[in-house]
């Protein structure tokens, strides 16, 4: 059971890995949102793509899916995204801390079921 888990967060991570890596732009735009909030603007087929891209643990889970919409609406309207941020103040859930946080609840299953035998 322990194994299992620690297979399926790998897996996660390296999901999560290919996710951002595949695809330049929408990428690079996705690492800019980790932190909650997007910095920079970028070119409209970016924010589209990275839409596209979005794993379902992120639609689920975080507030990406809100975000690169927000950002690609203000994209087309001409907003500076330090604009949006000040009216907004920021913030969502980091994804990196829903998968550690998911990982370690996988680890904690796994090793009481392994100590329970």
């Amino acid at each position: 059971m322990a194994a299992l888990a620690v297979v399926l967060c790998l897996s996660a991570l390296a999901l999560t890995g290919t996710a951002r890596a595949a695809n330049g732009c929408a990428g690079r735009l996705l690492a800019d949102w980790q932190d909650g909030r997007i910095d920079r603007t970028y070119a409209v087929p970016c924010y589209r793509a990275a839409l596209e891209s979005l794993p379902e643990d992120l639609q689920v889970y975080s507030t990406a899916q809100t975000d690169l919409t927000r950002a690609l609406q203000d994209r087309l309207e001409g907003v500076k995204p330090q604009a949006r941020t000040k009216e907004n103040g920021g913030g969502g859930i980091s994804p990196a801390l829903v998968l550690a946080l998911t990982c370690g609840l996988f680890l904690a299953v796994g090793s009481i079921a392994v100590r329970s035998r």
